[in-house]
């Protein structure tokens, strides 16, 4: 409640709650330079303006299938620009990503319901398989594959959200051959299955 947690793409975390708290997540792209931040949780203290901005965006929350009011989308990218602005300095310059590296994940966001082949994107990085593959880890501490995944799932937990689409309908959009195969990674990552999730977020 005294916080805001900021998240970046592919981290990997978990939470525990207690209680009924309420919750509240926005999920944005952000560009230069905080696409290239530290890759960590960030807390950020809910001081008397970013509380102020918070309540101001949550005022203006719409019933499933909507979201936010146009004024509530000003309101929200005015409440993440105040709470990226908070991050250390050191967090943003400690860490550049090697360019070949920035355009395989946006080459993964873009074809992000396709197919994708690591051979395939490491040749058009200039790489080998084993070599891309390596750097890709060493930039972002996971192996290609699982950050793919990771975005792959965190798109799934919106569209469950945030939508009436069929489980079957949420796989095949975010790129899975099946339910079965998007349903086994999705507990992996996040420890419930999808059907269990939507129920849960329904409540």
């Amino acid at each position: 409640p005294a916080c805001i947690y900021l998240m970046p793409p592919g981290l990997s975390f978990s939470t525990e709650v207690k209680g009924d708290p309420k919750q509240f997540f926005l999920n944005f792209d952000a560009t230069e330079p905080y696409s290239e931040v530290r890759r960590q949780a960030y807390e950020i203290p809910l001081d008397r303006v970013l509380k102020y901005q918070l309540d101001a965006t949550m005022a203006e929350i719409l019933p499933p299938p909507d979201f936010l009011s146009e004024r509530g989308q000003v309101q929200a990218a005015a409440l993440v620009g105040m709470a990226l602005a908070r991050i250390p300095d050191e967090c943003i310059t400690a860490q550049s990503f090697d360019h070949r590296i920035t355009d395989a994940i946006e080459h993964f966001r873009l074809g992000i319901s396709r197919s994708v082949n690591i051979e395939n994107e490491a040749a058009k990085q200039g790489l080998t398989r084993s070599a891309f593959i390596r750097l890709f880890k060493r930039e972002t501490g996971v192996t290609p594959y699982v950050y793919l995944m990771q975005m792959r799932i965190a798109l799934g937990c919106d569209l469950l959200k945030k939508s009436d689409m069929t489980i079957d309908l949420v796989s095949e959009y975010t790129g899975f051959s099946d339910r079965f195969h998007f349903s086994k990674v999705f507990k992996q990552l996040t420890g419930i299955s999808p059907a269990a999730f939507r129920k849960m977020e329904a409540e």
